[in-house]
């Protein structure tokens, strides 16, 4: 289905090409229009492509060093250091959840903190670690074509940032067919699951 409303917009744009082409008499105009018209077309329904063949390396290779999980705080700087000894309870409505490492802050009887700034980022409370309630991700997004998320695992009780990491993506949305959106990411690892397996096993365990 979509293949043929492709189809039938290049038909569409060559007949109205062959239209102005002959209606217009100056010739640089005329060529003008056989040039420019179908590139148009054309850019307008696979300029997502053109994004990640040509545009998507030169974005990643500018953000490679950007992206990836820094460490700011190891697991034996985190246990030698001192807390404010903060106790943190489920509520009752708190339920056991399945696998996932995150969960909601109000679950917890605790006001947590709902923004963060570092690094000349301004940081939005996302999820708190289920093993280790003290432990909070905030994340930093920024929405638009080029579009890059920080995200930032902080320690409440001993006031440490743990680790950060960074991903960088092109997104896309075609304004001619009713296509999704299109993502094309730099980093190709699960960073967000790597971050987590991370935490879980270096910062939930007993100290």
């Amino acid at each position: 289905m979509i293949g043929l409303m492709i189809l039938a917009f290049f038909i569409f744009v060559i007949l109205i090409t062959i239209g102005l082409a002959y209606v217009v008499k100056r010739k640089w105009l005329r060529y003008c229009i056989i040039i420019f018209l179908p590139l148009v077309a054309y850019f307008g329904l696979f300029f997502g492509h053109f994004l990640q063949l040509f545009v998507q390396p030169i974005y990643c290779h500018i953000h490679q060093k950007e992206a990836g999980i820094v460490i700011h705080t190891t697991p034996e700087e985190w246990k030698a250091a001192q807390g404010k000894g903060i106790v943190i309870q489920p509520l009752d409505r708190f339920k056991q959840y399945d696998a996932s490492l995150f969960v909601h802050a109000y679950d917890f009887d605790f006001n947590y903190e709902t923004q963060k700034q570092f690094d000349g980022n301004e940081y939005e409370l996302y999820f708190v670690n289920k093993k280790n309630p003290s432990l909070a991700l905030y994340i930093s997004d920024g929405y638009g074509t080029f579009n890059h998320e920080h995200y930032l695992y902080y320690d409440i009780d001993k006031n440490m940032i743990l680790a950060t990491f960074s991903t960088y993506s092109i997104i896309y949305e075609s304004f001619f067919l009713p296509f999704p959106k299109v993502g094309y990411e730099c980093e190709s690892r699960d960073l967000f699951s790597e971050l987590g397996k991370y935490i879980d096993e270096n910062y939930t365990s007993s100290e």
